[in-house]
């Protein structure tokens, strides 16, 4: 849900993670080291609560359908060929 909130210029908080610190670093997200510190969580929200503006996605890469249907094809064509 949080990639659609980006592609929708929606604020987002994130765990800081492997996964996801590609649209931390971006700009298109916001990170919380730790999710499960309320404090540091709840400290964020605050702060994109009190200026949204700030912390709303500018320009987000968007991938097109088309776009997002050749790598899920490629993936499957790796993994099939990959199996033989």
């Amino acid at each position: 849900m949080g990639f659609e909130a980006i592609a929708c210029n929606v604020p987002v908080v994130f765990a800081d993670s492997r996964g996801i610190t590609d649209a931390v670093n971006r700009g298109y997200a916001q990170g919380v080291k730790d999710p499960a510190n309320y404090e540091e969580v709840a400290e964020k929200i605050i702060q994109i609560l009190e200026n949204p503006a700030k912390f709303t996605p500018k320009n987000p890469k968007i991938l097109s359908w088309e776009e997002v249907t050749m790598q899920v094809y490629n993936v499957y064509k790796d993994v099939l060929i990959g199996n033989k």
